[in-house]
């Protein structure tokens, strides 16, 4: 299995008539869009805003469907300053500054500055 990003769909309604875009996804999204060959290297999943989010839950569980999350495919050793956490057998990186740091790590994009 290869990494698996998953990002909230843009344009989500969270009540009311107005619509939403997250900002940490967002920010992820910009960063593809610097470095397009991650598309071919890691798998990009969008989902709905409202919970449950079913394909990171199925993965993750209840606890554990925040946008957005970089779940790990193969084994790759982690330096110690990312954050990291396992659930249901799998290991996952949660927050754009920590998946950032991963992605920069693993595919040798740059960081943020």
């Amino acid at each position: 299995m290869r990494d698996t990003l998953f990002l909230l769909k843009p344009d989500f309604q969270a009540g009311g008539d107005q619509r939403y875009y997250c900002p940490h996804c967002a920010q992820r999204e910009g960063v593809l869009a610097f470095y397009p060959r991650l598309r071919k290297e890691i798998n990009v999943e969008y989902v709905d805003f409202p919970r449950p989010r079913l394909p990171i839950v199925e993965l993750l569980g209840q606890d554990n469907q925040d946008a957005p999350v970089l779940v790990m495919g193969n084994s790759f050793p982690l330096s110690p300053h990312i954050e990291h956490t396992s659930a249901n057998g799998h290991v996952f990186i949660s927050g754009e500054e920590n998946i950032g740091r991963y992605l920069a790590e693993r595919y040798g994009i740059g960081l943020a500055h």
